[in-house]
């Protein structure tokens, strides 16, 4: 977590309570190769900071073909950031494709 706070330091002044924010709507979690974040199809209310490992978002389409999007790695976020804009289901999947830290967020807490 220490991290993330030190990445925002570097770009903008973070007061002491908006660091205790930061802290309140965040949890670390280690996570499994091939554990899946987000379901394609499913309401979307996390996001997610990858400290180290590597994460992908991909859709599927009609054909059950995988169109992989995104690689999130060290130091990057991946969502469904539109289908949480939006108020939408996920139209994409999030899977993690090695053991991964990450930091994950209430996406309705950062409103």
């Amino acid at each position: 977590m220490e991290e993330l706070i030190n990445k925002i330091k570097r770009n903008i002044t973070l007061s002491s309570k908006a660091e205790e924010y930061i802290y309140s709507i965040s949890k670390e979690k280690t996570i499994l190769k091939g554990e899946i974040l987000i379901h394609q199809g499913q309401n979307v209310e996390k996001t997610y900071f990858v400290t180290d490992g590597c994460l992908r978002s991909f859709c599927t389409d009609k054909n059950d073909k995988e169109h992989t999007l995104q690689f999130a790695i060290k130091d990057w976020w991946i969502s469904d950031f539109i289908a949480i804009y939006n108020n939408e289901l996920a139209t994409l999947t999030v899977e993690s494709i090695t053991d991964s830290n990450i930091i994950e967020f209430n996406a309705k807490e950062l409103d």
